[in-house]
């Protein structure tokens, strides 16, 4: 085998384990990004879960002060 022909056959070996190693890490980067849209969304759920604790709670601190003047009375 000639110089060149060596050279080129350890070129073509680092294109192809360099590909391999690029393809796994798109595949990482699928999942953590698939990964990250699930907990944006759940963190959203859970901040309108919140708004919704907070509107409940004014609404019965609300009904509690009408009931002030009566329970004193």
């Amino acid at each position: 085998m000639t110089v060149d022909a060596f050279k080129i056959a350890v070129s073509i070996s680092l294109v192809e384990n360099v590909t391999r190693g690029l393809a796994s890490l798109s595949r990482y980067f699928k999942a953590a990004d698939a990964d990250a849209k699930a907990l944006e969304a759940r963190i959203a759920k859970i901040g309108k879960m919140a708004a919704a604790g907070g509107i409940l709670a004014a609404a019965g601190a609300g009904g509690l002060k009408l009931l002030q003047g009566p329970l004193e009375e």
